[in-house]
């Protein structure tokens, strides 16, 4: 029962409800959230701490599917390249092929939809384990330009 939290109105009346952790991830969620069309787009996060993926958004019509790994950080002025763990872009890859990738730093965001070129990127060994430095000139910047590219990407086929 740990993750409940306990609400008392009286001495009789109790209201249980789950808690909700507020980090990077679940503000985001709720930012993309405000940003599309809740007819149009079904959108989810992954309760899974350690899936590959966050963030589902599929259109509703076409059963479209679009795959979001977003990942924050403190700064990014300093560096001239994006870390991600070589496993999981590998898994990418492998199952979640129509993925953005999304760095949300303080000073901007960035974003790149996975291509396999990227498994090209230079490979390194960081804080225990093998990561890809993804250069940032295969990324987009800014969260209205994510937007729009996410539409686009979700755009229903065209049909006779």
């Amino acid at each position: 029962m740990n993750n409940l939290e306990y609400s008392y109105l009286n001495n009789d009346d109790v209201i249980i409800k789950p808690q909700i952790k507020i980090d990077s991830e679940f503000k985001f969620f709720i930012q993309l959230y405000e940003h599309l069309d809740k007819d149009k787009y079904f959108l989810t996060k992954s309760s899974n701490k350690y899936c590959n993926i966050d963030f589902l958004i599929m259109e509703n019509n076409t059963l479209k599917t679009l795959y979001l790994e977003h990942k924050s950080r403190l700064t990014y002025k300093a560096f001239d390249t994006f870390l991600i763990s070589k496993k999981k872009l590998d898994n990418i890859s492998l199952n979640y092929e129509n993925t953005f990738l999304i760095y949300e730093f303080k000073d901007g965001l960035y974003y790149c939809k996975f291509n396999k070129d990227l498994l090209n990127s230079k490979e390194n060994f960081i804080c225990g384990g093998a990561c890809y430095e993804l250069e940032k000139k295969h990324f987009k910047t800014g969260f209205k330009n994510l937007i729009i590219d996410v539409k686009l990407e979700l755009k229903p086929f065209n049909t006779c």
